[in-house]
């Protein structure tokens, strides 16, 4: 059995900061917060589609169809038994690992927050 180690780092929502600053200027805490939130979905999005399009290049699953997707959303895995398959971790620290392995701060422009949050500021 092959086993199979890979990661990567998404970011959505470049060039927001203007619109967020607008926002604060206007006091308009829920159109920061929807922009904030959607740049946030989109990243997720994002890499749930890259991680699906690895594990199916290597192997570890097929295209999913709309059933699938609703059968995963009931916490049944999409991989063959045995497959070792983690997520994100629940120990974000973590991440400053995968952070110095892809060098993503230099290569990406994507920085972690104190609290691990991902962060792409406008360059």
């Amino acid at each position: 059995m092959r086993d199979y180690f890979g990661a990567f780092a998404v970011t959505a929502g470049l060039g927001i900061e203007e619109h967020l600053a607008r926002f604060a200027r206007e006091h308009d805490d829920y159109s920061s917060i929807m922009l904030k939130a959607l740049a946030d979905r989109l990243a997720e999005a994002a890499a749930e589609h890259f991680h699906e399009r690895c594990a199916r290049a290597v192997g570890l699953c097929r295209r999913r169809d709309a059933h699938q997707r609703a059968t995963d959303a009931r916490g049944v895995s999409r991989y063959p038994p045995g497959a070792r398959v983690p997520g994100v971790p629940a120990d974000h620290t973590e991440k400053a690992k995968v952070w110095s392995l892809l060098d993503v701060e230099r290569s990406a422009g994507i920085r972690l927050t104190d609290s691990y949050a991902m962060y792409r500021p406008r360059r």
